[in-house]
């Protein structure tokens, strides 16, 4: 087997194993997903799954940094732009939360096929804490953190940088139901948005986190 052909069946092996993990981890959680099973739903065997991954946390961390890496660079770039434009004036509210939920909107109307099954991964990951998730999801998010809760802090003129992460905690849930579920409008009332509608969500969605963190620096004042 030449180098090139060795080197393409080990990419196909190590996809099957991360599509295949994502799907059951979505689905199933992480904690009550197997090895076996995502052997099983991958068709190969556990040494393949310890050649590419050594653990199940590698595994998720694999999994979770295939589709948020280039999220959060597309993010990261967005802030670049908007710091260079600002000046000392200092990034908008309203612009440095577009910063944040925009691409991951984008890369779900961009209809990627691995954000599919992410979004809810990810809902699941938050909806049930596991002690041996936030290891994995913490490398993943710091520089995100790192650029984002000090421009929102300024933004918001607070000093508490709690009421921030209150902020976005309630932010990423918002955001995360609309990746889930972008027409859950539909199965209320019936109405069907339009196939280009994500620029109407975002608009929404960015309309009401800035409302609601704009809420909580008026709270943070008050007390």
């Amino acid at each position: 087997m030449n180098q090139v052909h060795e080197s393409s069946v080990r990419r196909d092996t190590k996809d099957r194993i991360l599509d295949a993990a994502e799907r059951l981890f979505a689905e199933q959680g992480f904690a009550a997903t197997s090895l076996r099973q995502i052997t099983a739903e991958a068709q190969v065997n556990l040494a393949a799954v310890n050649y590419h991954f050594k653990s199940k946390e590698a595994l998720l961390a694999a999994v979770i940094d295939r589709t948020l890496a280039p999220i959060n660079q597309r993010r990261l770039e967005v802030l670049d732009e908007l710091e260079t434009r600002a000046g000392s004036t200092g990034v908008s509210l309203d612009d440095a939360v577009r910063a944040f939920v925009g691409p991951a909107l984008e890369a779900r109307a961009a209809r990627r096929e691995d954000m599919w099954h992410f979004p809810r991964l990810m809902a699941r990951l938050m909806a049930e804490p596991d002690e041996r998730v936030a290891p994995v999801l913490m490398p993943v998010l710091r520089d995100i953190t790192n650029r984002f809760i000090p421009i929102f802090q300024r933004a918001m003129g607070v000093q508490d940088p709690v009421t921030v992460l209150w902020g976005a905690q309630f932010s990423i849930g918002c955001m995360t139901r609309c990746l889930v579920s972008p027409q859950f409008i539909k199965t209320i009332t019936g109405r069907t948005l339009p196939a280009d509608s994500t620029q109407q969500i975002l608009d929404c969605l960015v309309c009401f986190i800035v409302g609601g963190m704009r809420a909580l620096a008026e709270r943070e004042k008050s007390l």
